[in-house]
């Protein structure tokens, strides 16, 4: 199963970051973080800084939401 890629791009259209890969994204209620389900190779949630694409975390678990 092939998983999505995403990135981040500013108000202008400039592309900030990419090339992160899962679904089912949900921005943290102060914008400065997003959540994605990582189904493969294990369910996982990662949550990643909205301005650098750094993975901040990882967490057992599907469907992200604040």
């Amino acid at each position: 199963e092939a998983m999505p890629l995403w990135a981040v791009i500013d108000r202008e259209a400039e592309e900030l970051w990419s090339g992160a890969s899962g679904s089912s994204v949900a921005w943290s209620p102060d914008g400065e973080r997003i959540a994605v389900d990582v189904a493969y190779p294990e369910p996982l949630i990662q949550v990643v800084d909205a301005a650098s694409g750094e993975v901040l975390w990882e967490t057992e678990g599907t469907q992200p939401d604040w």
